[in-house]
């Protein structure tokens, strides 16, 4: 709903930016966190997943769409996220 009156409405829009933006730089400090110092080309890798993964329209699609419960959620994301951790340990 906000990312539809984002399209119509030039300060949701603008809000809707700074949203993502604040969303990606936290997923980018936790993936640092995650991989340490030297994290090379997987940190883009790792950023764009959590950003995905963690992501608002996400959630809603999981939720409106194929009736996930919160509890469903969050079983389905921490598969997600150990499935991700796991390749990143490798």
């Amino acid at each position: 709903m906000a990312r539809s009156a984002a399209d119509d409405d030039a300060d949701v829009a603008k809000l809707w930016r700074t949203g993502n933006r604040g969303h990606r730089r936290d997923c980018e400090r936790f993936a640092r966190a995650a991989l340490g110092k030297n994290a090379g080309p997987a940190l883009h890798a790792l950023t764009a997943t959590l950003y995905v993964h963690i992501g608002t329209e996400t959630y809603t699609l999981l939720s409106d769409e194929l009736g996930f419960t919160p509890p469903a959620y969050e079983r389905w994301l921490r598969s997600q996220l150990e499935v991700v951790f796991q390749g990143a340990s490798r």
